[in-house]
């Protein structure tokens, strides 16, 4: 039984840590897309990055959000996962 327990615990931390793993990948990815806009360091960008691009940024943040909140609600043991803020 306490294998069994042991093999359930560590798969547990392995899809968890996956799932963080892809959360730092979507904000990479968001910082990657809007560096042209908000620059680097104290430099700004002197190029301004396309709709299409900070589109695509908006969309993975939001799905980036939509992660995290799904892991707090899972660490406090709250159950359910909430419902998406933005549709």
């Amino acid at each position: 039984m306490a294998m069994a327990s042991r093999t359930s615990h560590e798969a547990d931390r392995s899809v968890k840590s996956g799932r963080f793993e892809a959360l730092l990948d979507k904000l990479v990815a968001v910082q990657t897309d809007l560096e042209p806009v908000c620059g680097v360091g104290k430099e700004k960008a002197r190029i301004v990055a396309s709709v299409d691009a900070i589109a695509d940024a908006c969309d993975i943040l939001r799905s980036a959000i939509a992660d995290v909140r799904g892991f707090i609600y899972e660490a406090n043991a709250l159950g359910e996962r909430p419902e998406a803020v933005y549709g």
